[in-house]
């Protein structure tokens, strides 16, 4: 269909539709026996293509617990229960053993049509309520030391809670965050970074891009930052799995960060040792 302007206008349906196409197509399923199918087909097609939910698997109560007060639309019981989890696991477990896992299980959920929109947003605004308060403790008990970071995605972006749990590894790690949202341009990134003096520059992206608008996206970036900036980029973009750029480094798992965080660290302090010796010598 078409507006009043002219442009093209898709009904909800059909949005849903070519979300489940695109999804079914990345996961291997060949063109001819995907695009043909009506919706009811297409979602019969991912749920028996998916893996098994990770709710079905020993161990994953708290997780259960979590998709059920979601689906009762109960925000403050989940908003309680990610705090309980904080507790007991710590905020970085809190965000990496249950978060993470979360996310996904809304993210495919939403894929196959099994929530709405509205449910989406309403698990993103509650996950971005309890990040935010977490940060400002977080802010307020730890002391900061190097790298600095600055936190942002690039155009064509939306999402910002993958961005807010990397600040959220990188705050506990003691990092000094520096954070812009969402959509930043190229050229505001670079200003930025040279600006807050950043050692690091740390992206998100979505499934939703194009892997080869990502890959042209950090190449572009890459070339316009100084070389001893470095880029990390995390997510669920497949286009992380291909990454093969100097002073890139593409990361599909929090769990990497802080082994990543410790190593660039034990680097600086190997360099700054080898400047002072050489100050010394002279």
């Amino acid at each position: 269909m078409r507006d009043a302007l002219g442009e093209r206008a898709y009904p909800p349906e059909q949005v849903v539709r070519l979300h489940l196409v695109r999804h079914l197509l990345q996961s291997g399923q060949r063109p001819r026996h995907v695009v043909p199918l009506e919706l009811p087909a297409l979602q019969n097609l991912l749920r028996d293509s998916a893996p098994d939910s990770v709710i079905t698997h020993p161990g994953n109560g708290e997780l259960q617990a979590c998709w059920e007060l979601l689906a009762q639309h109960d925000m403050n019981g989940l908003r309680q229960k990610l705090n309980q989890a904080a507790l007991q696991r710590g905020l970085l477990g809190c965000v990496q053993e249950l978060i993470g896992p979360l996310n996904a299980l809304v993210g495919q959920a939403w894929v196959r049509g099994d929530i709405q929109i509205f449910e989406e947003h309403l698990y993103t605004e509650c996950v971005t309520i309890f990040l935010r308060s977490a940060l400002e403790r977080v802010a307020r008990d730890v002391k900061k030391s190097p790298p600095r970071v600055l936190l942002t995605t690039v155009p064509k972006e939306p999402h910002g809670l993958g961005l807010l749990m990397a600040e959220t590894v990188f705050a506990v790690e003691a990092c000094d965050c520096r954070s812009l949202g969402v959509q930043t341009p190229l050229a505001d990134i670079v200003r930025a970074a040279a600006s807050q003096g950043a050692h690091l520059v740390a992206l998100s992206f979505s499934a939703s891009l194009k892997p080869s608008y990502v890959l042209q996206t950090l190449q572009e970036l890459r070339s316009q930052l100084p070389a001893e900036v470095w880029i990390w980029a995390g997510g669920s973009n497949r286009a992380l799995s291909h990454i093969d750029l100097a002073g890139v480094v593409a990361m599909q798992r929090l769990e990497d960060m802080a082994g990543l965080l410790a190593l660039w660290r034990r680097h600086q302090q190997v360099d700054s040792t080898a400047d002072e010796r050489a100050t010394n010598a002279i």
